[in-house]
């Protein structure tokens, strides 16, 4: 078939460039996973490598990837998990993966996991920072929880050794990797709170892969430092190790030697800091003195002044008193106070006598109003009008008595002509029906034969009718 021959004819060059262009724009970071093959560790530390699966096949690379071959053990027909960026090789005209992260198969899942529980809890407010306490500067004793036969513990010693031998360490021994790592560790964080037994806790150990250092994602873990009322240093693997527990402590520490020299403050750099301190503080009390001595002595020379002034003044006044009348004739004045006294002798005798006067006819009145009101004599009064009011009242009483007794005898005589049975004595009976015990007052209600109750005033009889005959109607 003949195609015309266009205006522009691309390069290969040009060609490769384009489609570079548009994976680098078209195509995200990504993760890929496929079976290891053509396995090559280069001598500049590089990692070159395939991945395939059953239908295909890509090249990769990892710039500086020998030390994490080493590490997960990398081989070929391995089944791997990588996250990195789709490129194009212009001189070749293939695409490659650049890897920035590999992981043994299945990790995917792990990062899943990590990303979506980090989501949560960063949610809830757990990473925030508002909520992260202080670490003490120099703090008397240090909580470090870590495994005793890890080397994180010796390298943690040993910088706290040299900074500043004499903080106490106390350590609490617990696994780092497993399922029973977690476990352990929130146990540890609470002996140490529950006790306060530091200042500062340090929760550490060395590198590892993902899934070495997958207990420190534990959310129960990550709750319980957030709970910590003592403040928590992650110090969990390497620098580029992220854990959730680094993200909820109070300081993440990017292994366990910085983690030594963020709570153990340099034991010659704090002498040196008392030094200067010490030098700061003696320039400022030398100025502060100087300042009081200046103004102590601007205030003497005030006081002087004043001094002198007041001193005058009181020669002055002391020069005009003396020039005074009184000094120069004191006999007289001596006379006027005289004078006076005997006048002020006169009126204050006068006015107690007339005072006495006034409370003898006080007095007098007072035993009048005494006489008439005397206790005594109106006792005595008193106790005329009870007696007079008690016989009166013995004579109501028996007045009411003798109306009451009177009243109850009538009141039982007439109860004695109501009684029936006072009736039935003249030689009266009651008879009454002996089905329903209603009162016969009439023959109608009688029919022979029948059974009625005759009271009487005695006994009570029960007998049968014989023959019922009628009176005649007149009388």
């Amino acid at each position: 078939m003949d195609v015309d021959k266009p205006n522009t004819i691309w390069t290969i060059t040009q060609l490769n460039q384009k489609i570079r262009t548009i994976i680098d724009h078209g195509l995200p970071p990504l993760w890929l996973k496929g079976e290891i093959t053509d396995l090559n560790i280069h001598r500049s530390g590089h990692l070159y490598l395939s991945l395939k699966d059953a239908g295909s096949k890509i090249s990769a690379v990892m710039f500086n990837g020998a030390n994490k071959a080493s590490e997960l053990s990398l081989k070929n027909g391995m089944q791997v998990e990588v996250f990195g960026k789709i490129r194009v090789y212009d001189k070749q005209g293939q695409y490659q993966i650049y890897i920035e992260k590999i992981m043994p198969g299945g990790m995917g899942e792990l990062q899943q996991k990590f990303e979506e529980l980090k989501a949560q809890l960063q949610k809830e407010g757990l990473f925030d920072p508002t909520r992260k306490k202080p670490i003490p500067a120099f703090p008397k004793c240090i909580g470090l929880v870590t495994s005793l036969n890890g080397a994180a513990l010796k390298d943690f010693l040993h910088v706290v050794e040299r900074r500043f031998p004499d903080v106490h360490i106390r350590v609490i021994d617990c696994r780092m990797q497993g399922e029973e790592a977690s476990l352990q560790a929130i146990r540890s964080i609470r002996y140490l709170n529950r006790s306060q037994a530091c200042d500062v806790i340090v929760l550490t150990r060395g590198g590892g892969s993902m899934e070495d250092l997958w207990c420190f994602n534990n959310e129960e873990l990550v709750r319980q430092i957030a709970a910590s009322e003592i403040p928590v240093i992650s110090a969990i693997g390497h620098e580029i190790d992220f854990t959730l527990c680094d993200f909820v402590a109070d300081l993440r520490a990017a292994t366990p030697s910085a983690a030594a020299e963020i709570v153990t403050g340099s034991q010659m750099e704090f002498k040196q800091q008392l030094q200067q301190n010490k030098v700061r503080l003696e320039q400022v009390i030398r100025y502060t003195i100087d300042q009081k001595n200046a103004r102590l002595k601007q205030t003497m020379q005030h006081l002087d002044h004043q001094m002198e002034q007041q001193f005058q003044i009181a020669k002055q006044k002391l020069t005009q008193l003396s020039e005074h009348f009184i000094f120069k004739n004191p006999q007289h004045l001596l006379e006027n106070r005289y004078h006076q006294l005997s006048d002020a002798q006169k009126n204050l005798q006068h006015s107690m006598e007339q005072n006495l006067q006034e409370q003898k006819e006080k007095l007098l009145k007072a035993k009048q109003n005494l006489f008439i009101k005397a206790p005594e004599r109106q006792l005595a009064e008193q106790e005329k009008i009870l007696l007079e009011k008690k016989q009166k009242l013995h004579v109501c009483i028996d007045q009411i008595i003798n109306e009451k007794n009177y009243q109850f005898k009538k009141s039982k005589q007439q109860l004695q002509d109501l009684n029936p049975r006072s009736v039935l004595a003249r030689g009266y009976a009651i008879m009454r029906a002996e089905k329903s015990g209603d009162t016969i007052k009439t023959a109608k209600d009688l029919q022979e034969g029948q059974s009625i109750n005759l009271m009487m005033k005695d006994a009570d009889l029960s007998v049968t009718i014989d023959k019922i005959k009628p009176l005649d109607d007149q009388v």
